[in-house]
Parts: structure tokens; C-alpha cells; sequence
């Protein structure tokens, strides 16, 4: 499973939308939306992204 699919699950879980995530992360949504698309993360993000 693709660690993109594996973020939205993540988020649906949560109950938390794409836009506060970024908000979150100190990026734009559709910059992490583009990389939702694909699939592209380093270690760095996908810290940041489990510690939310």
C-alpha cells in the first residue's frame, strides 16, 4: 500500500481534513496534496506527519 493511501486512511481515522494537516505541517494544501498525488515524502515529513 502506497504511504500516500496510507496519510488519507491516517486522516479519515483522525477525522481531520487535508487543509488542517498542512496547516499542521507549515505548508500549503495543495503543495501536500501534490505530494499526496505522488506519493512523494522524506523521513523529515513523515515525522511530522505522525507526530499530528
Amino acid at each position: 500500500m502506497p504511504m500516500s493511501e496510507k496519510i488519507r486512511i491516517a486522516l479519515v481515522k483522525r477525522k481531520m481534513a487535508i487543509t488542517e494537516l498542512a496547516a499542521n505541517l507549515g505548508t500549503s494544501q495543495s503543495n501536500l496534496s501534490n505530494k499526496l498525488k505522488r506519493d512523494n515524502f522524506n523521513e523529515k515529513e513523515l515525522n511530522q506527519i505522525a507526530d499530528n
